[in-house]
């Protein structure tokens, strides 16, 4: 009975690690369809083209970067991968389609946003690095930042603020400090020692 239970085990263990194996090399694809045939693709290395003229579906295998683009009027739509296993493109009646095909396991980002394929080419980088998501925002729309973004606006009644201090974007070093007391209220100075 012991020898039984040991095979058994032994078969599980092997359809386990082949069904590990397939699921490794297994493939995503994703197709976004636009219904809509007056964009502008972009393709890295393939450049810009006509959506209603891209034609029956075309692959991309070795782009210069993995990500596909679709734009009209400042409004753009993306897929978006810092690797992969190649794009596509194709277009129909009324409608086309931008692709990515990659292992699964690997993130893709859905990129929306106001602008054209360079919106997502300023982030490519970011993306292909792995640090995209190390970012407090990260983001196609808006500027990227490491820092915390801060906005903080004083308006006390039991205290007094000494100092009109206005900051505009940028990285700063305030001092906050009591300076003891004014008509009975504390009295607070904020500055900037330092910053842009």
């Amino acid at each position: 009975m012991g020898k039984g239970l040991v095979l058994a085990v032994m078969v599980a263990l092997a359809v386990l690690v082949s069904a590990q194996a397939a699921c490794a090399q297994s493939s995503l694809m994703l197709r976004l369809r636009v219904n809509n045939t007056g964009h502008t693709v972009y393709v890295p290395g393939a450049g810009e083209m006509d959506s209603g003229s891209m034609g029956p579906g075309t692959v991309y295998s070795s782009p210069e970067h993995f990500y596909v683009a679709s734009y009209l009027a400042g409004l753009l739509v993306g897929l978006v991968g810092g690797s992969g296993q190649g794009l596509y493109t194709e277009s129909g009646d009324g409608w086309h389609v931008i692709g990515f095909d990659q292992e699964l396991g690997e993130p893709v980002y859905l990129a929306f946003s106001q602008g054209d394929w360079q919106v997502i080419d300023r982030r490519i980088g970011d993306i292909e690095s792995g640090d995209f998501m190390d970012y407090v925002s990260p983001s196609f729309a808006f500027d990227l930042g490491r820092y915390n973004p801060l906005k903080v606006v004083l308006r006390f009644s039991g205290i007094d603020i000494e100092g009109g201090l206005t900051l505009s974007k940028g990285i700063y070093k305030l001092v906050i400090e009591n300076k003891g007391q004014s008509g009975g209220r504390p009295l607070v100075e904020v500055r900037n020692v330092g910053g842009q």
